[in-house]
């Protein structure tokens, strides 16, 4: 695995969304993705989010690193910094994200997910 390259930290707050997932459009542009894999690197990024900020009231910030691995695929990890409650689960944008990405791993830490870490090969 490579090292991280590229990272953004924002508020723990819905409305940054948005720029993170402009961020990392950004960098499967720069990684020769094809368009529809950006696309879907896009909503993927907003389903995790999403699935981060159910537990997010009281977290600091949100933290999205990349890396290149040696294959050419993008690693994707976003977690929480700060308290993190127990949100809601939603089925529906886990089944998303594991639909759409080629691995997805989630971090639970006492039944509460704190990180997600997703990967789309080249």
């Amino acid at each position: 695995m490579s090292d991280v390259f590229a990272q953004v930290k924002v508020p723990a707050q819905a409305k940054y969304i948005l720029p993170i997932r402009l961020f990392l459009a950004g960098i499967a542009v720069r990684m020769d993705f094809p368009a529809e894999t950006i696309e879907d690197i896009k909503m993927a990024a907003a389903e995790a989010c999403s699935i981060l900020m159910a537990g997010a009231a009281e977290a600091e910030a949100l933290c999205c690193n990349t890396a290149e691995q040696a294959d050419h695929s993008l690693r994707i990890d976003l977690c929480l910094e700060g308290k993190v409650l127990p949100g809601e689960a939603d089925d529906i944008s886990r089944a998303i994200l594991e639909a759409m990405a080629d691995e997805c791993t989630f971090d639970y830490q006492q039944g509460v997910c704190r990180g997600i870490t997703i990967c789309f090969k080249n």
